[in-house]
């Protein structure tokens, strides 16, 4: 008898776990595909920002000049990328006991100053370079 509730409690554990297990694994699905379409959406928005930005800076500038610089905008992203990865590469990775000591070594440390942001430098990098170059190319 006791045997028995057992087992029907067990079975009504390993469902509920089952079932459990189901749903995240769906979330997770409906949270990729969103993501996908979400990325998707962002793609199309910078492509069409930056044709306009080429239409824009071409009048400027001229067509030949305005996609040679942003060309060169963009192999200078690209150096600047491969440059990060490269730094970043030749660590070992830690184990999961170095983690966890590492994460507690930081919480535990006072957290006077904090750095900026990297996209936030490099908005206003950009923003400066803009606004001079609009000096700089002023008819």
């Amino acid at each position: 008898m006791i045997l028995r509730g057992v087992l029907r409690t067990a079975k009504l554990g390993v469902g509920l776990a089952r079932q459990e297990a189901k749903d995240t694994i769906a979330r997770a699905v409906r949270q990729a595909a969103l993501a996908v379409v979400v990325l998707s959406f962002l793609l199309l928005a910078f492509g069409f920002a930056l044709g306009a930005f080429a239409v824009w800076l071409s009048r400027e500038i001229g067509t030949v000049h305005a996609l040679g610089f942003i060309a060169l905008g963009f192999v200078i992203l690209a150096a600047i990328l491969y440059g990060i990865s490269r730094t970043g590469g030749d660590r070992k990775p830690k184990s999961a006991r170095e983690q966890l000591a590492d994460s507690l070594a930081e919480s535990d440390e006072s957290e006077e100053s904090q750095p900026g942001s990297t996209v936030a430098s490099l908005a206003v990098v950009a923003l400066v370079g803009f606004t001079l170059a609009r000096q700089l190319f002023r008819r």
